[in-house]
């Protein structure tokens, strides 16, 4: 199986990630010489740092189907790719029905967020740095994994689509939840029961409830 051939990519930071972005050159003849120019951003580094996993984009991955075939690492300056069945042990097939399996364990998941108070009112009481899908997204964490350790959060992130894209490591989660304020858990749960047509949902709530609350105890584990 041959390496697959990048384009030029960068790596740029923002306030919550770093992504890999494709680009191109241009001639600028006023200062004679070369300069960056149409960014596209095709990827996340998943360690939260500039060397690590990346995550590809879909789009990306659907211009160049055979990176789906490996894991991609930036290193240093280079970017090292290593066969999927090498690093998991797995055959690519098999990858691929446990990502199929995630995916639509979260869109269920998205169902019931959308046909409840939940999405809203963790908007309007977690709207800094939009926590609200931060929390989302470790709910979804707790639900679908029986082990609830914070720290494998990172490995369930890469191979799941969660409402945050981001990468989420323990000691950010622990931030997230210092920061939350007693208030705000009050906001959350005056928002949800404005809307008692649909408290019959209340049990799909619990699990949100039980991260928020967490987050004055021991619950989730660091």
């Amino acid at each position: 199986m041959s390496t697959p051939k990048l384009p030029p990519l960068i790596i740029k930071k923002s306030p919550s990630a770093f992504y890999v972005y494709t680009y191109k050159n241009k001639w600028n003849s006023e200062k004679a010489r070369s300069e960056r120019v149409e960014f596209k951003k095709v990827g996340t580094v998943l360690s939260g740092q500039k060397e690590g996993r990346i995550r590809w984009n879909e789009k990306f991955l659907e211009e160049r189907p055979e990176l789906r075939n490996f894991i991609c690492e930036r290193k240093t300056k280079g970017y090292v790719f290593e066969p999927l069945e090498k690093e998991t042990g797995l055959s690519l097939k098999q990858v691929l029905g446990i990502k199929q399996l995630h995916a639509g364990a979260t869109w269920a998941l998205d169902q019931i967020v959308s046909s409840s108070p939940i999405g809203p009112a963790l908007k309007k009481a977690f709207p800094q740095k939009r926590d609200y899908l931060k929390i989302l997204s470790i709910v979804y964490f707790i639900i679908l994994n029986e082990n609830n350790n914070i720290s494998r959060y990172p490995n369930f992130a890469e191979t799941t689509r969660l409402p945050w894209p981001g990468a989420l490591h323990a000691s950010t989660i622990g931030r997230i939840f210092r920061r939350i304020k007693s208030q705000q858990i009050e906001n959350y749960f005056t928002e949800v029961q404005k809307v008692p047509s649909r408290l019959l949902l209340w049990r799909n709530c619990w699990e949100t409830q039980e991260v928020i609350w967490s987050s004055r105890s021991s619950r989730t584990r660091f």
